[in-house]
């Protein structure tokens, strides 16, 4: 929690003076976020490469959630690899939220630029009808001691039957 911070206004219906605020909660943010597919084979199981940097700590307990609006996963739990090593090391499909996440195991720097590969055994699939470039249905959140990280989309190249060629 943030100290020392103090709010004040000049509204229409009265001033008020500086005031201090008694709790700040930390907001964290994932900046640079990218992913791949390969290969780009509609309904098909592929290989996702996830990068990003955090803008906050993270530690054990901690989460990465992606959400991967209509895709699919033959797995519900299953291994990761990660330039982190054992940081990131495992990933929990849920189909019901559409959501992938990726448990911290560990600690993590704030400013750290990280890499995390869901190999092509874990049977992630691509949505039968494709999927726009930057799409609003492709977006990293966080869950963290210091600071959540709300959702964001996640760059991403555009992606249909025609690409395949």
């Amino acid at each position: 929690l943030a100290t020392g911070v103090h709010l004040t206004t000049s509204a229409a219906g009265g001033p008020v003076s500086m005031e201090p605020v008694a709790a700040v909660m930390p907001v964290g943010t994932i900046d640079r976020r990218m992913i791949s597919f390969e290969p780009a084979t509609l309904g098909a199981p592929v290989v996702a490469t996830v990068q990003f940097s955090l803008g906050m700590a993270m530690s054990d307990g901690d989460a990465v959630d992606l959400l991967l609006v209509n895709f699919t996963a033959k797995r519900a739990c299953f291994s990761i690899w990660s330039n982190e090593g054992d940081t990131f090391s495992s990933a929990v499909w849920d189909e019901v939220s559409m959501k992938l996440s990726f448990p911290v195991v560990g600690n993590i720097a704030k400013g750290a630029d990280i890499v995390i590969v869901v190999p092509l055994s874990a049977g992630l699939q691509l949505p039968s009808t494709g999927i726009p470039a930057n799409t609003s249905g492709i977006k990293l959140s966080a869950n963290a001691t210091d600071g959540n990280a709300y959702p964001e989309t996640v760059q991403n190249d555009f992606i249909n039957q025609f690409s395949l060629f």
